[in-house]
């Protein structure tokens, strides 16, 4: 975006300067703190969490995990958090 300023000094006088103005998203958003999560035969799904961006504000993660997890063990599902601006943050939870 350009912004354009118009200078008068009073006598009929103008000046005229352009500003280029730049937006630029350069931080991604920050990951919560999550707990591991502990079930008996199987989880059938998880709450997806969210995490704050500062243009963007609140952003629910996403992941690629297929549910129900049975498989004895840990696995790790990974969430990510998008801000549609270019800023991607993961955060695995095990």
């Amino acid at each position: 975006m350009t912004e354009t300023e118009t200078l008068h000094d009073g006598n009929g006088n103008t000046s005229t300067a352009n500003q280029n103005v730049i937006i630029d998203d350069t931080i991604a958003p920050v990951t919560p703190t999550l707990t591991a999560v502990t079930a008996e035969c199987e989880v059938t799904s998880l709450t997806a969490p969210t995490a704050v961006d500062a243009c963007e504000g609140t952003i629910t993660g996403t992941t690629t995990t297929t549910f129900p997890i049975s498989t004895q063990g840990t696995t790790v599902v990974t969430w990510t958090f998008d801000d549609g601006n270019g800023n991607i943050s993961r955060w695995k939870r095990k």
